[in-house]
């Protein structure tokens, strides 16, 4: 497969590709936040945990 045949897929996929609405956009933000605001949660909570064990 040549580079050029690649970057007409890519090109392509970008030419189908649409910009979000805002009504989108907001959702996926809130899913984005939600799940750093999880991650944080859990890592705190496994960092509590563990400083509790050693001491």
């Amino acid at each position: 497969m040549s580079i050029r045949s690649k970057l007409k897929e890519y090109w392509d996929v970008l030419k189908l590709t649409s910009k979000p609405d805002r009504k989108e956009f907001m959702f996926i933000l809130k899913i984005s936040v939600i799940g750093i605001l999880l991650v944080g949660v859990i890592a705190f909570a496994v960092q509590t945990l563990f400083s509790a064990i050693v001491g």
